[in-house]
């Protein structure tokens, strides 16, 4: 057994989902009159809390009625959509490599768990990981940070071996906080200039951060 575990995210990182949650996003924004955005557009202001990319595009905190808004029209396209989404490139890979190894692996997401345990059947590939956990609770204003202290305890693993693969910033913030250690994919939700600032790993590939982890714990 090797010496880290690795808790993967799942939206934009392990499942290319991206181009869904930008048709949904920009489905919002045409019914609150805002323009469009551009995948890189999206990119760039794209976070977690979810609530910070609202601002971010709208330029204030969105009323009470279009957060009603926001939840009604986004889910109406990205859940019936994200049922088509794939793999990212080199996922399998990825996953493949850390179980030839026999280097333990679960997922931690802010996709809603019976969303997720759909979307990992889907793409048969529940059998690479020891736990996999999504979120109870309404995504508004929280990062992930409090979950993944909870996903740690039931792993029974020391904070200090897990190591945090996501493609958002608060992947890593949430990893740092609660004492582990963080890899950011460049090639999910965020730019990598975003990325950057958190002073997390950074990889190009979902390969190259199924290898990296063993070395930095």
């Amino acid at each position: 057994m090797g010496k880290s575990h690795v808790i993967w995210d799942w939206n934009g990182t392990l499942l290319d989902d991206v181009h869904i949650s930008l048709l949904a996003a920009n489905k919002v924004f045409n019914q609150l009159g805002f323009k469009e955005l551009s995948l890189h557009e999206y990119r760039e202001n794209y976070s977690v809390p979810v609530n910070i990319f609202y601002h971010n595009v709208m330029g204030r905190e969105p009323t009470k009625s279009e957060w009603q808004t926001i939840g009604d029209v986004f889910n109406q396209y990205y859940k019936p959509n994200v049922r088509t989404a794939y793999l990212s490139r080199g996922a399998i890979e990825a996953l493949q490599y850390r179980n030839k190894n026999k280097f333990t692996q679960s997922v931690c997401s802010l996709m809603e768990q019976d969303e997720l345990n759909q979307s990992i059947f889907d793409t048969q590939v529940s059998s690479y990981f020891n736990l996999v956990e999504g979120r109870t609770l309404p995504l508004l204003k929280k990062g992930k940070s409090e979950q993944l202290s909870l996903h740690i305890k039931k792993l029974n693993i020391l904070p200090s071996r897990c190591v945090v693969v996501g493609d958002a910033a608060d992947d890593a913030l949430s990893a740092f906080e609660v004492g582990a250690k963080a890899i950011l994919y460049t090639g999910g939700t965020h730019c990598a200039e975003n990325l950057a600032k958190t002073g997390a790993y950074l990889v190009d590939s979902l390969l190259g951060a199924a290898m990296l982890a063993e070395d930095i714990v």
